[in-house]
């Protein structure tokens, strides 16, 4: 087997150990002899990044001198909540690095030229592919500008989101399967509709899963103040300039953040803004005002169809109006009596 491949593998495998958004995953291993001499990955943004956990580890810095570096993302270089990771492996002696993909983040970059002026070898582009999977949401936020948007939704046979008699539409193993969706995103988002009409809390309940940001687009702050959502503080509403001040002041009160985008809240607006914020990923759980509007900006489309029919009485579809949009079939699955569909369109609109 190819030795880059083979230590390049290792890395990725450490890269996906955790998920330290906004900041990209990242692996690196360090060989001696064709030995592993020592790992890390990048855990949580602020701390260490990949590299500098494995050069750390060594307790004897002579053992660095002349070996080879493989990371799954070009070196750091720029003073950001840590310093230039350039900076400790060019005073490591690490000797020659293998890189899989560059940085797209235009105030990370420059890590490359900066190592080769300092006389290290540089290899590019093992597995490349593959490294820029594991950053898929950051590798889009980075060149489109906005997060990454997946929409989910779950209907009946007859395309309805909700009805008056019955709320519950899919079985356990599709809300299994939501909740592991939520620990992968950095946001939920919905409407205050969702909220009236459900009053979720829109947490992640799977063993050691991490809540992402709740994200409420409310132009008038309809939210009611006892509503689940709102039951700890790491939640963002959206409001307009039409918002109810009153209510403002009490959910600041209750140490909510809440924030005006002026006269409307648009997906472009919206979208564009949460991207100011570092936000990589978004899960789109919205009611069909939501799907609605959102839709064309969608990167991917989960579908959970369960066999229920709910009629047109009281219910509610999927869409408010007639959509135009193709996309191509990525999965299916059964999960337990539903079916599961992932799709993504030929190409989602662009801010």
């Amino acid at each position: 087997m190819n030795k880059d491949l083979f230590f390049m593998r290792k890395a990725l495998l450490l890269a996906k150990s955790a998920n330290p958004s906004p900041n990209p995953r990242v692996g690196a291993v360090i060989v001696k002899n064709n030995k592993i001499i020592s790992e890390g990955y990048h855990r949580k943004a602020g701390e260490d990044h990949a590299e500098i956990v494995a050069i750390k580890k060594i307790n004897n810095k002579k053992d660095l001198q002349g070996s080879t570096l493989y990371v799954t993302l070009e070196p750091c270089n720029h003073y950001g909540k840590t310093p230039p990771c350039t900076d400790a492996i060019i005073k490591s002696g690490i000797k020659k690095i293998i890189i899989a993909c560059q940085d797209p983040h235009k105030i990370a970059q420059g890590g490359i030229s900066r190592l080769k002026k300092a006389g290290i070898k540089i290899k590019m582009g093992v597995l490349e592919k593959e490294a820029e999977e594991i950053n898929t949401y950051f590798f889009y936020a980075m060149t489109h500008k906005r997060p990454y948007l997946i929409q989910k939704s779950a209907i009946t046979l007859d395309g309805k989101i909700w009805s008056k008699k019955e709320k519950n539409i899919t079985g356990e193993k599709t809300k299994k399967e939501v909740h592991l969706l939520r620990n992968e995103v950095d946001a939920i988002l919905v409407g205050v509709n969702t909220v009236l009409q459900d009053n979720p809390q829109l947490t992640c309940r799977i063993k050691n899963g991490k809540d992402p940001l709740r994200i409420i687009l409310d132009s008038s702050l309809k939210i009611p103040l006892h509503a689940n959502v709102l039951n700890d503080t790491h939640v963002l509403i959206l409001t307009t300039d039409k918002k109810n001040k009153n209510k403002e002041t009490a959910l600041k009160k209750k140490n909510i953040n809440v924030l005006s985008l002026g006269k409307s809240l648009t997906p472009k607006k919206v979208l564009s803004f949460l991207h100011t914020k570092e936000i990589r990923s978004i899960l789109l759980e919205g009611g069909t005002h939501m799907n609605t509007s959102f839709l064309p900006y969608a990167n991917e489309f989960h579908l959970f169809i369960a066999p229920k029919l709910f009629g047109e009485i009281g219910s509610i579809p999927l869409f408010t109006k007639k959509m135009k949009k193709s996309f191509h079939i990525i999965s299916t699955s059964i999960l337990d009596n539903d079916l599961y569909l992932i799709a993504k369109p030929k190409q989602a609109q662009s801010l």
